[in-house]
């Protein structure tokens, strides 16, 4: 059996983080929500100091 890192779990990792990203941008940032956490402070960053979420 193959233990090592599957294209399966990747995939699934990849399609995970696509959907939280197009969330934050199209939801969050252009409705200015609040969140918490790390994301929290990327948007307190972005709205105080206009630096780009990608940072």
């Amino acid at each position: 059996m193959f233990r090592g890192i599957k294209f399966k779990n990747i995939f699934f990792i990849i399609l995970g983080a696509a959907i939280f990203s197009f969330g934050l941008v199209h939801f969050n940032i252009q409705h200015e929500l609040a969140e918490g956490g790390f994301t929290g402070i990327t948007l307190i960053l972005l709205f105080a100091f206009n630096w780009d979420p990608a940072l």
